[in-house]
């Protein structure tokens, strides 16, 4: 039983994505506290089917709040010693044993969170990274030589940039910044994490949930690939962002700023050029 753990789901336009997540999490935690912070359109029949059906606490926002907003409005409402960060196309399986994030997490002090693997189809993506400042750049590049702690069967090692699946303690150090509505909150988080230098990331391949990653579209594809958390990264930090052998970038000369390209379209440029 994980009686001091409570899992938050942020979702945006995807109803039906984040029930799915929610009915996947309910197999393998009937009593788990699950909170759904809401900042899309108003659905009664959403609300109704979470609330009754999964037994979900559930926070309606003001539409597009942004995902950094969700989250920071929930944690302020959860009084479990440890949190679940969860999107709403994630989904468990029996290999989403969140004990083993609970263990680690009491077991080393010095972790703040620690976070597992996803599944993409029929493969599986490890994503640990350091954060490194040269040349007016934010450089994230893979771990190549993870140094492996062990104990009980369980393996984990420090990390400076981890997916958005982890367990993290619920405190105040960990917020997100309110101005990022999607986009950039996620490597911010990580860059402030690494600079006040008081908590580590964790990574264990020993966890793994499902990503049901697909292209946005429709009305969530407006919102989605909007472009203004890229420039408010470089008007914050004065810096700007690269991650090595994995991001294409362009540079706007006009206004002097620098805007990587979202994941999802620098793939499908580099499968163009094939």
């Amino acid at each position: 039983m994980l009686n001091d753990v409570a899992i938050l789901i942020t979702t945006f336009e995807r109803p039906r994505m984040c029930l799915k997540c929610v009915k996947s999490i309910r197999k393998y935690y009937p009593d788990i506290r699950i909170m759904v912070s809401d900042n899309g359109k108003r659905r009664l029949w959403f609300q109704y089917l979470l609330e009754k059906l999964f037994s979900v606490d559930y926070l309606k926002l003001p539409f597009d709040s942004g995902l950094s907003k969700s989250r920071n409005e929930a944690l302020r409402r959860i009084s479990e010693d440890f949190v679940v960060i969860c999107d709403d196309d994630f989904g468990f399986t029996p290999e989403t044993k969140l004990e083993i994030f609970h263990k680690i997490l009491s077991r080393d002090s010095r972790i703040g969170l620690v976070a597992g693997n996803l599944r993409y189809g029929d493969y599986i993506r490890d994503f640990t990274n350091e954060i490194k400042f040269h040349r007016g750049f934010y450089w994230v590049d893979p771990i190549r030589e993870p140094k492996w702690l062990y104990f009980d069967g369980i393996k984990y090692h420090y990390s400076d940039y981890v997916y958005n699946f982890f367990m993290m303690r619920n405190i105040p150090d960990f917020h997100w910044d309110d101005d990022y509505k999607i986009g950039r909150e996620h490597i911010d988080f990580f860059i402030r994490l690494k600079q006040d230098d008081k908590w580590k990331a964790a990574y264990t391949p020993d966890i793994i949930a499902n990503h049901w990653h697909k292209l946005p579209k429709g009305r969530y594809k407006k919102y989605r690939e909007r472009m203004d958390s890229f420039s408010l990264f470089y008007k914050k930090t004065g810096h700007r962002l690269n991650f090595s052998q994995i991001m294409v970038q362009v540079y706007d000369e006009i206004e002097d700023r620098f805007m990587p390209y979202p994941e999802y379209i620098w793939k499908r440029m580099v499968e163009n050029k094939k």
